[in-house]
């Protein structure tokens, strides 16, 4: 049998449950149809508890960054200035021999939805000592409430505001990189 038969066939004893009753006509047409259902707002409540029951793999609080900025999106109906959180490497704000550090973007993962900005704050400090660079921790619009391509959009604006607090802090500008976890790997590779 095709693939789409064995997953109507494996479907078919969960859907009759009591616990479990999404009909499939309407499962087929729309994905996000279990999280309409609990409500985005609920996922979102949810999500910081369960990392606490879970844990988050380290005891450490993380350190807190160097500065904090922010930057607009230029696109959407909703233009509230985000965060970024700036980690600058420890004991100097440039490089051992005075030349400009090289910059990094980090995007947090999401899912796309789900506000988890902060939470790569332990991996922005460790590589911005490491390397030693200015790591920039981003934030982004998130969906339902922003669809895409809200998420590209935000990072494009945020690529830009980079480039400009570059010049104002005497980052280097011919050294940015930019990269992520999980949805904010994506966001990071549709950046051009």
């Amino acid at each position: 049998p095709s693939s789409l038969a064995r997953a109507n066939a494996y479907m078919q004893p969960l859907e009759q449950t009591a616990s479990f009753r999404i009909p499939s006509q309407i499962m087929a047409r729309d994905y996000y149809y279990p999280l309409k259902k609990a409500g985005m707002s609920s996922l979102r409540a949810l999500v910081p508890l369960a990392l606490k029951v879970i844990g988050e793999g380290g005891s450490d609080t993380p350190p807190p960054p160097s500065m904090s900025l922010s930057y607009t999106p230029t696109t959407g109906r909703r233009r509230k200035p985000l965060q970024m959180n700036v980690y600058l490497p420890a004991g100097s704000h440039r490089s051992s021999k005075g030349a400009r550090l090289p910059v990094h973007i980090n995007i947090h993962g999401s899912g796309f939805c789900i506000n988890s900005f902060g939470q790569d704050a332990s991996f922005c400090a460790w590589l911005a000592d490491s390397v030693p660079c200015v790591v920039v921790d981003i934030d982004h619009r998130k969906a339902p409430e922003h669809p895409w391509p809200a998420g590209p959009n935000d990072v494009r604006d945020a690529v830009a505001a980079v480039r400009a607090y570059a010049e104002t802090y005497l980052w280097d500008t011919n050294r940015i990189s930019i990269g992520g976890f999980s949805s904010g790997g994506c966001l990071a590779l549709v950046e051009p």
